[in-house]
């Protein structure tokens, strides 16, 4: 699996500052962070993110993920 290509696909799409993955026998934990983040839900978040991976669970590239997503400023309180 290429995580460096999600990891981008994800960053460049949603226009995020960071995206962090970690992989665990095709279990994927992304914490993505950006203001595209400002005014959505968390469901609306996630189904952002789970649109672009839709064809790595189709390939069955990806079996599992966990999604975290931050505004910048909710990541700066987190941190």
């Amino acid at each position: 699996m290429h995580l460096d290509k999600i990891q981008c696909a994800i960053k460049n799409q949603l226009n995020l500052k960071k995206v962090l993955i970690s992989n665990n026998n095709n279990h994927i934990l992304i914490t993505a962070i950006g203001d595209s983040f400002i005014g959505m839900n968390s469901l609306k978040r996630q189904k952002s993110i789970y649109k672009i991976l839709m064809p790595y669970f189709l390939t069955k590239e990806i079996h599992a993920i966990q999604i975290q997503t931050y505004t910048i400023s909710e990541w700066n309180k987190k941190k």
